[in-house]
């Protein structure tokens, strides 16, 4: 599993689509691995995919909310859809 994370942010270099779906794979065998989360975001946001952004940092912030990786990624969530993701951040982080 530890590989497929590199290969995946190589990708990003020459595609985001085939990157996406290495990032997938990578969430698919281990939900719980955060390392390259904020890199996948930063793709997520420049490939215009909010929905899955918004997805996405939901399920890391019920993981651990204060890691910097899920940081980025609810940053990233906050650049893309602000309005969304203020109401979604004052209504669930702030617990």
């Amino acid at each position: 599993m530890f590989i497929y994370g590199p290969m995946a942010d190589e990708s990003t270099e020459i595609d985001f689509e085939t990157a996406e779906k290495e990032f997938d794979a990578v969430q698919r065998a281990d939900p719980y691995r955060m390392e390259e989360v904020d890199i996948y975001s930063n793709m997520l946001y420049v490939m215009d995919k909010r929905a899955k952004l918004g997805k996405l940092a939901h399920e890391y912030a019920e993981i651990d909310r204060n890691r910097a990786e899920v940081c980025c990624l609810i940053g990233a969530l906050a650049s893309a859809a602000p309005t969304t993701a203020f109401v979604w951040a004052g209504s669930d982080l702030t617990a």
